[in-house]
């Protein structure tokens, strides 16, 4: 189950075809019911971790296939507050290692990270956030970019995206961290891992 909170949770097929019926009402699935229906769920949480949710963390610790996901983008709080558009890093730190502390194994939390150059592949976010995966013990970071101009972007955009992206690959590397690829051309992705 996908669950972000303050939606509704809904299922997602192991395999690709239409969503399974549920045998649950649909007052099962309403808001005031989701905390007996999440803790007893499997569930994906993809939040912005403004705040501590103590449901969230309950289902971490139930369920130790659940997980939370939090697109990072930032490794410091100035970078934050130009990406988010908040100035709530330490906030939001501060409920990820509650969620760390809660839950029931190492790696529950991924975080994703999306590359903009000129504005958060920098030296000082890209090493605080290798920090950042180690505190919390984050078994995958998940590497995308804006997807806004996927197919706009001219040639030498595309070498400085994908040498943002090789220098955060490198020191993924380096930390022993795993890492997948999101939304990023397979040229730009070959030029990324040959650099």
């Amino acid at each position: 189950f996908l669950v972000s909170p303050g939606k509704t949770p809904y299922p997602i097929p192991a395999t690709p075809g239409p969503r399974p019926k549920l045998p649950l009402s649909q007052a099962d699935l309403e808001l005031r019911n989701l905390p007996a229906f999440v803790s007893a769920c499997l569930c994906i949480f993809l939040t912005n971790c403004f705040r501590f949710d103590e449901q969230i963390a309950q289902n971490l610790h139930d369920n130790p296939q659940s997980s939370i996901n939090l697109s990072i983008d930032a490794g410091t709080p100035q970078t934050w507050h130009k990406v988010k558009g908040v100035d709530n890093f330490e906030e939001v730190m501060g409920n990820l290692v509650k969620y760390y502390q809660k839950s029931a194994r190492d790696g529950q939390i991924t975080l994703k990270y999306i590359v903009l150059p000129g504005i958060n592949d920098t030296w000082e976010d890209y090493s605080s956030l290798m920090e950042i995966i180690r505190i919390l013990k984050v078994s995958c970071l998940e590497l995308s970019r804006d997807t806004a101009n996927l197919y706009t972007m001219c040639p030498e955009e595309r070498i400085t995206l994908s040498s943002a992206l090789a220098y955060l690959i490198a020191l993924c590397k380096k930390n022993g961290v795993q890492y997948g690829h999101f939304y990023f051309t397979p040229e730009e992705q070959s030029y990324a891992e040959k650099l």
